[in-house]
């Protein structure tokens, strides 16, 4: 099984965005904007910012070509995101979207925007601890369907 099956089955694909939807407004509602890179996370991206009316940030991986030179794009009135993922293993891509992030936003004298977590929308029966420093909230989809939260903590 393929981990692009979730997008290709459009059964599994709405069941997929229902049920990133759930863990937004359960965890995450007050996010202004939701964070993506690669085929896998710009595919749910885009409808579940439909859905919930919620600025898509595609964040370009740096071995990434395209027609614009714009590796982000973020507008200054935003100032806060989630990041969402199929999954974290060492947490490095996670880290990267918020570096590039950071980076741009101050090489461009806007205000920083703020990470509140992470929505891992791929079923995962097996989740176990995260990458050692890895601080942030982070919502996983478990091997069940069910909504785990793991570093719970105070966001907004």
């Amino acid at each position: 099984m393929s981990y692009f099956d979730s997008a290709f089955d459009i059964n599994r694909f709405n069941a997929t965005i229902k049920w990133i939807k759930r863990a937004v407004n359960e965890h995450f509602l007050l996010a202004d904007c939701i964070a993506a890179r690669g085929v896998s996370g710009v595919l749910p991206l885009m409808a579940i910012c439909s859905k919930l009316k919620k600025y898509p940030w595609i964040i370009r991986k740096p071995t990434e070509n395209a027609h614009s030179g714009n590796r982000i794009n973020l507008p200054s009135e935003n100032v806060s995101y989630i990041i969402l993922d199929d999954f974290i293993s060492t947490g490095a891509p996670v880290k990267a979207i918020i570096a590039e992030i950071e980076k741009y936003a101050e090489s461009n004298e806007m205000p920083v925007p703020k990470c509140l977590g992470v929505v891992c929308y791929q079923s995962d029966s097996q989740w176990r601890n995260l990458p050692a420093g890895f601080t942030m909230k982070v919502c996983v989809r478990d091997g069940s369907n069910n909504l785990r939260v793991l570093n719970e903590c105070k966001t907004a």
